[in-house]
């Protein structure tokens, strides 16, 4: 269930809605934080989700750096900020989801982002880098489903690789691959993806455009997956916008404003009280 804050979500009707799979590498989280730590993008945030598939959590502001922007501020396991320059509202996950939880936090998701008419949905998301024989060429590739023509031609413009995770589903088991071939997205996404096979299956059913762009990596300090990523991400919403969106980068954060918890202020003591 959606709740709104003080100025909710407003008219977003044709818009992008992005959201992270806790994935390999929390790489999608990464992306996410990088985005709202942008002052270029001005997002605001306009609420949360509350329900039984997502594992609770209350904790310091990751986006509140300097004590007095902490006090009495803090972040739960999912929350959702707007912003108007870029026509995105973007969800930022904190927490994975309970044991077998993955279909009803994505119905449930999707219920919500069909009453809010986007245009289209976004899945920042990574894949287990060992898998493709290429990944150290190509750090990313992309899917989607229901795409229409114009963002279709759009999208075969990038220079990332297109996999299909829906039309060889059938054939998986009855084609026998060559040793050396390319895997599919399919294959890509069987192991540490989340919400990330299921959403595309759920947008496919219920028609709804969707975008998935995944970064291929290895765990460890995957900082440099998440700009990559989120860089990804940035330039896919200003493409897809008409007319596209100009960017100036010169702001851009490249550590996510939570890194700087690790060593920097305390957290708002009032929490504990």
């Amino acid at each position: 269930m959606f709740v709104a804050s003080s100025n909710g979500v407003g008219d977003c009707k044709g818009w992008t809605f992005m959201l992270p799979a806790v994935s390999v590498g929390n790489a999608a989280q990464i992306a996410v934080d990088l985005l709202l730590a942008s002052p270029t993008f001005e997002f605001e945030k306009v609420g949360y989700w509350y329900g039984p598939s997502v594992v609770p959590v209350a904790c310091n502001d990751p986006l509140a750096t300097k004590p007095k922007d902490q006090e009495g501020k803090v972040a739960l396991s999912v929350e959702f900020y707007r912003s108007s320059k870029l026509k995105v509202v973007v969800m930022q996950r904190r927490s994975p989801l309970v044991k077998g939880g993955v279909k009803t936090f994505v119905s449930g998701i999707m219920k919500w982002a069909i009453k809010q008419e986007f245009g289209l949905v976004l899945l920042a998301s990574s894949s287990q880098a060992y898998l493709n024989e290429k990944s150290q060429m190509e750090r990313g590739w992309w899917t989607g489903v229901n795409l229409p023509p114009k963002l279709k031609k759009i999208m075969s413009a990038v220079v990332i690789p297109f996999r299909t995770c829906l039309e060889e589903e059938k054939e998986e088991k009855k084609t026998v691959k060559a040793k050396n071939s390319d895997p599919t997205g399919l294959e890509l996404l069987k192991y540490n993806t989340e919400i990330t096979r299921n959403l595309i299956m759920t947008c496919q059913k219920l028609k709804i455009p969707m975008l998935s762009v995944l970064a291929q990596v290895n765990e460890g300090d995957n900082l440099s997956d998440g700009i990559y990523l989120c860089m990804s991400l940035v330039a896919m919403l200003q493409m897809i916008e008409d007319p596209p969106v100009k960017i100036n980068m010169s702001q851009f954060p490249f550590v996510p404003l939570a890194y700087r918890h690790a060593y920097g202020p305390e957290p708002d003591q009032t929490l504990y009280a």
